[in-house]
């Protein structure tokens, strides 16, 4: 991140334009891989796990949402996608699979670096559609987790320790 002309104004920092950049650190590489190796495993955990008291939050927005990004994954034409980029997917997938779901059970960390490292830097408007739609089932869930803010399920008592 780079601030353009930051200033300060009557007491506040301003600044004209904040500059995005990405971060190509070793320690970005292995934030990324950790955060792909979590989501799975996350995924993976709440399949095996019994619900213990699970409330849905936007159960029917999530739903919808969930079945218009699979359907729109399994049913993409391909003509959507340059030699190039199907390769790229493929080659992803491919990998995500042999380093998450097949093999041992055992979590390949320098892998999965590896795998973040090579992530070309570059947006396919298809999945884009597609992370819009999640995006949507997200947002359901937050507003409807901010309508129970103050919920008694939710808030734990106060106590005074004085």
């Amino acid at each position: 991140m780079k601030f353009v002309h930051l200033r300060a104004n009557k007491y506040l920092t301003v600044y004209d334009e904040l500059v995005k950049s990405p971060r190509t650190t070793a320690y970005a590489a292995q934030q990324q891989a950790r955060r792909i190796r979590i989501g799975f495993e996350a995924l993976r955990s709440f399949l095996i796990k019994d619900n213990r008291h699970l409330t849905f939050f936007a159960q029917r927005e999530v739903e919808s949402c969930t079945n218009i990004a699979i359907g729109m994954l399994e049913n993409y034409n391909d003509a959507l996608l340059t030699d190039e980029y199907r390769e790229i997917v493929v080659t992803i997938e491919d990998r995500l699979i042999a380093l998450l779901i097949e093999g041992d059970g055992t979590q390949n960390d320098s892998g999965l670096r590896e795998l973040a490292a090579s992530f070309p830097k570059i947006t396919l408007p298809f999945f884009e559609g597609v992370k819009a739609v999640l995006e949507g089932a997200m947002s359901a869930v937050a507003e409807e987790i901010a309508e129970h803010w103050e919920s008694d399920r939710y808030v734990r008592e106060e106590y005074d320790y004085q």
